[in-house]
């Protein structure tokens, strides 16, 4: 569920093992990108009662 919030449970699971991929403990198998999805799904799993706010386009205009 959290994975689903954060958007990363597409990539997650073209990882070879899906969610039980064992990441390097510098998480450098991942892009930047695929790492910020992951913390925020860990900030969702930590508190879910609080939901990741979705930025608008106009934010980054």
């Amino acid at each position: 569920m959290a994975a689903r919030l954060a958007n990363a449970d597409t990539f997650i699971h073209r990882l070879p093992h899906g969610c039980r991929t064992v990441l390097t403990e510098r998480v450098s198998n991942l892009s930047q990108g695929q790492r910020h999805l992951l913390a925020i799904a860990r900030a969702v799993l930590a508190d879910p009662a609080r939901e990741p706010e979705r930025e608008s386009p106009e934010t980054h205009a």
